[in-house]
């Protein structure tokens, strides 16, 4: 499985920096991640590393750049370039980057459209949360690299 958002901080978190997050709070380490202080919605991000490391499917997690104007090809550019940077890559086609910025541009006025409809309708919890994991010292971080650590295997 492929996965591709806008989101640089998300990809990293759930790419990269987990590692580093976990390894240190095994030797309990206060975990500063970025100019600004601790991890941020750290809730979110281990509700997502429990949900690969025990469903046990490979995936792989690109960052894409948000609020690409297609018909623009500096814009285009810009975000061709943002890709191959923020994700490690010699090089990609531009028909690529063009169908990600498309891709990204509709989800983007979808979810605007679907949290409007959320924030609107008062039948609900704004804070229930569908699925949550605790953190324990028993999560198996050698399983989750290899799930999310997989561009060199064939077919995934």
């Amino acid at each position: 499985v492929r996965v591709f958002s806008d989101s640089l901080n998300s990809v990293l978190a759930i790419r990269e920096r987990i590692f580093k997050w976990i390894n240190a709070t095994k030797t309990g380490m206060t975990i500063y991640l970025g100019d600004d202080g601790l991890i941020k919605n750290q809730d979110y991000i281990m509700n997502i590393v429990n949900l690969i490391l025990y469903s046990g499917a490979y995936i792989e997690f690109y960052h894409v750049k948000g609020h690409v104007k297609v018909d623009d090809i500096s814009s285009l550019a810009h975000a061709k370039e943002v890709f191959k940077s923020s994700n490690k890559i010699i090089d990609v086609e531009d028909e690529l980057v063009r169908l990600l910025a498309n891709a990204n541009n509709q989800v983007d006025r979808y979810l605007n459209t679907m949290i409007g409809l959320y924030l609107n309708d008062n039948s609900h919890n704004h804070l229930d949360v569908p699925v949550s994991y605790e953190y324990n010292e028993n999560f198996d971080l050698e399983s989750y690299r290899k799930l999310v650590n997989n561009k060199d295997k064939k077919g995934n």
